[in-house]
Parts: C-alpha cells; structure tokens; sequence
C-alpha cells in the first residue's frame, strides 16, 4: 500500500461528508429556475381558471368579483405602472411622445430616433431635444450641466442649424441670438456683450460679421454701420465716435478707410473729401479747415500732398499750384500773392525756388526769368551758358550790340622786322571778340565772348542787371550784406562817380562783382563777370 492510499484511506471519512453538504443545495439550485417557471405557469393557470366556490369571490358593495380577477388587475397596473412611469421603454416613450433617457456609451454612438434626455458616459446630462439616428436634430437644448445651459434652438446633423439662442454657461447670460449653419453664426443674428448690451446686429457668415451690420459700443452707441467681410469694416459703411458724430462715410477694406469717402473731425466737420488707400489720403482728394474752407486741393500719397494741386491759406486764398512731393512743393509750380495774382512761375525743389523761373506782376507780365537756388536768385547760373541757350530761355533779344572790330596786325618775320614800321604788313581784321545781348523789358545785359569757330555758339562771360524790382530782392535775400555775395568774397576798390554816385567791387575764387548805388544809397546796377 503506497502513501496515496494511506492518505485517501484518512481523509476520506472526512471530507466525503462536507462534500456531499456543498453539491446538495447546488443541485437543488439547478433546478429553481424550473420550479419557479413551473410554478409562475401553474398560478397563471389557476387565475385563468374559472372558479369553482363561493370562496374564490369577494363581495364588494352589493357584487361579488372574482378575486383572480381583481389579482390579474392589480398584476396589470403594477406593470402599467412601472413601465409607462417607472421605467419606460424607448418605444413606450416615443408611442406616448414621452422624453426617453438616454446615456452615452464610449465607442458606442447613439442610434435613437425621437425625443430624448442624453446623458455622457461620465453621467451629466448634456442634451434635451429631439434626434435622428442618434444626432441632435430638430428642436432642443445643449447644456454643459444640467443647469448650464449652452443652445436653446435648432439643430442638424448633430450640430446647431436654424434658429437658436447661445449661452455663457459661466452665468447663463445670452451671447447671440439668431441663425446658425454647421455650427456657427451665419445669417441673421445678434451679438451681446456679458452685460446683455447689444455689441452686433446684422448679418453673419462662418462665425463673422459679414454683409451688412451695425456695430455697438459697451454703453450701447453706434460705431459704424455698413457692410461687413471676415468681421471687419469692408465696403460701403459709416463710422461714429462716442457721441454719435459721424467720423466717416465711404469705402472701407479690412477696418480701414479705402476708396472714397468723406472723412470727419469730432466735430461733424468735413477734414477730408476724396480717396484713400489703407487709410491714408491716397490719389485725388479735398482737405477742409476748420471753417469749411478748403486748404489743399489736388493729388495725395501717404496722407501727403504729392502730385499736382492747389493749396490755399486759412481764408481760402489760392497760394500755391503746381507739384507736390511729400506735402512740400516740388516741380513745376504757381506761387500766388494774397490778391490771388501769381507772382512767381518755375521750379521748386523742397519747398523753395529751384531752377529756371519768372517773377511775374500783377497783370502777369514777367518782371525777371532767371535762376534760383535754394530759395534765392542766382545770377551767376547764366555765366558760361550759349547764346542759344540764352534765347530758349528768354526769346530773341531787343537789340544785340556788337564789340568794334579789332585789326591785328600779321607777325612780321625776322627780315621783316628789320624794316621799318611803313614796311610791315597788315593782315584781314579779325571778327568781333565780344557781343551784347539786350533784353531791356525785364532790365538784363549778356555779354558773350564769340569764339573763333563757326561751328561754336558765344558763350556768357558777364551778366549785367539793373532791373530795380530784382536788385531790390537781392539786398532783402542778403539780410544787411552786399547783395549776392559768397562769404568768400572780398571787398577790392571802391570808385566814386559824379553825383555822389559810387561803385564798389568784390572779388571772389570765380567772380568778380560790380556793384553801383546811386546817391541815396540805392542798388542800381550788378555786374557779374567770370574770373
């Protein structure tokens, strides 16, 4: 006999006993669920029974009922009970246009049709309304809990679509009310601010004012009212400042003023007429004073006059036109006197005369033309220039005046000097050295050296001017020094004529002047010759 015998041989009276007091009741458990279907169908029978005493009835008032009937009631309530309030089945729900509840399962969407109260998988109740296969469809309401509501409108495919109202579930204060598509705001629509003041009423597309709207300030006053693009001022529209004041009306691109349009101070009054590009006068526009009174009218760049205009002083005087570069005259231009007569007609350059240019009188006639530096004559810009040069710029002269002609006599050869004076010979005389171009309507004397070619114009050597109107604005320019001289120049001699009458002359690196004054003082005459 081996050790597993001996053990079994132990043990076994033991065990055997414990084991058999297990197995009994499971295998009376086994068969349970038989008995108790067996006896659900035998008290189904016997309340389907007809019955067979006076005992199986209950006198109830002046009848008798069955009391297998009153039980088989009774059965039928409970059940009624339980599954129309208690517990409903989707189909009783729906049957009785009841809201089903309905709970949210990970990777297990929804497939319901009808109205119901949707839960998430976490347990908080998220949705109130109607679906379609499980998507929100229809008439309802979105919350984040059960007392936050987010939407209260229309959905579609599970998103919000139609009308609806928007919420802030932080305090349940109305953001928007209005038409949604694919979840957004798009079409009709009202934009609140968080204390329920309106901020946009108008149109939307994709989430953005887009089309025509009107936009509101926190206290509730109107910004701008116009069209819309992506949320910004885009196409025709008018802007106000806090008091209600029109600021501008016209054309707008992405928030800012581009195209046409009137724009306004805080006051209401016309600043500017005209285009613009990125919000800066850009291309032909009108500029207003405070009065009313235009100030500038022509061409901008940059919020710049720049181009050809007309700018005019405070009382609507017309003081300049011409061209513009960066708000400052530039090019060709007009320069008007407070009588409105132009007074000068050239170049400008940064502001001032610069160039060829005319100073005119008051009928218009030209008093000078000459050139101009920095705002001031210069006189010297006609030395070394040709006579033809001279005659584009000032027309045929009044008179030319010729140098008397000069005989030269022939270099005599080394016998011929040796003769005497009668014996030498005389060569052809040789042309004019110099001529004189007068132009005595405007006061100016050319004195040009003519060279020995024909192919070859004169040229100007000096200028000589005693046009009083010009040497009265060169002493002004020389602010107390002798007019229009370099600081580099020097006074040479002083010569005193008949009458009191003097001369003085100043030398410099290039030139030399000649300046005459009458007896009371009076520049009369300049010379200006090159060294």
């Amino acid at each position: 006999m081996n050790v597993l015998e001996t053990l079994e041989k132990i043990f076994k009276p033991i065990i055997k006993p414990l084991i058999n007091k297990v197995m009994k009741p499971l295998k009376v458990a086994k068969t349970l669920p038989k008995k108790i279907i067996k006896y659900i169908q035998d008290f189904i029978k016997g309340l389907l029974a007809p019955p067979k005493s006076r005992k199986q009835y209950i006198l109830i008032g002046r009848r008798f009922y069955s009391k297998k009937l009153l039980i088989i009631i009774f059965l039928v309530i409970v059940l009624l009970i339980y599954f129309i309030f208690i517990s409903p089945p989707a189909f009783m729900n729906k049957w009785m246009h009841r809201t089903t509840n309905l709970h949210e399962e990970v990777d297990k969407p929804l497939t319901y049709s009808g109205t119901a109260n949707v839960y998430n998988p976490e347990g908080d109740f998220i949705y109130k309304g109607e679906l379609l296969d499980g998507l929100y469809e229809g008439k309802g309401n979105l919350y984040e809990t059960e007392d936050k509501l987010i939407y209260d409108g229309e959905f579609k495919n599970g998103r919000m679509e139609g009308i609806g109202e928007l919420y802030d579930p932080k305090d349940n204060t109305l953001t928007y009310k209005g038409q949604f598509a694919e979840g957004k705001y798009s079409g009709a629509g009202t934009l609140f601010y968080p204390d329920r003041q309106i901020q946009y009423e108008g149109e939307f597309k994709n989430g953005s004012f887009a089309g025509q709207g009107t936009a509101y300030d926190p206290q509730g006053n109107i910004l701008y009212i116009g069209e819309f693009i992506d949320g910004q001022y885009s196409g025709k529209g008018k802007s106000f400042n806090d008091q209600g004041i029109l600021l501008f009306d016209g054309d707008f691109l992405a928030g800012k003023y581009h195209g046409t349009g009137k724009l306004h101070t805080d006051e209401g009054v016309v600043l500017y007429e005209g285009s613009f590009q990125n919000g800066m006068y850009s291309g032909d526009g009108t500029m207003y004073n405070s009065d009313g009174l235009i100030t500038y009218k022509g061409q901008f760049a940059a919020n710049k006059y720049h181009g050809v205009g007309e700018a005019f002083d405070n009382q609507g005087n017309l003081v300049y036109s011409g061209e513009f570069a960066s708000g400052v005259y530039q090019g060709a231009g007009k320069l008007y006197d407070i009588a409105g007569f132009a007074k000068y007609d050239g170049k400008f350059a940064n502001g001032k005369y610069e160039g060829l240019g005319s100073l005119l009188d008051a009928d218009g006639n030209m008093l000078f033309k000459g050139y101009y530096h920095e705002g001031l004559l210069s006189i010297e810009s006609f030395l070394d220039l040709s006579s033809g040069k001279i005659e584009e710029i000032l027309g045929k002269p009044s008179d030319i005046l010729i140098a008397e002609e000069n005989t030269v006599i022939a270099a005599p050869d080394e016998t011929a000097a040796e003769n005497s004076e009668e014996d030498l010979l005389f060569e052809e005389p040789l042309l004019p050295s110099s001529v004189d171009y007068n132009y005595a309507p405007i006061q100016l004397t050319f004195e040009m050296s003519i060279p020995l070619s024909d192919q070859e114009q004169p040229t100007v050597t000096k200028v000589r001017i005693w046009n009083s109107f010009v040497l009265k604005l060169l002493e002004d320019q020389a602010q107390g020094k002798a007019p229009y001289l370099g600081e580099q120049s020097d006074l040479m001699n002083r010569t005193n004529l008949t009458n009191s009458a003097y001369e003085l002359q100043y030398y410099s690196e290039e030139y030399d002047y000649s300046l005459r004054y009458a007896a009371d003082g009076s520049l009369v005459m300049l010379e200006i010759n090159k060294l």
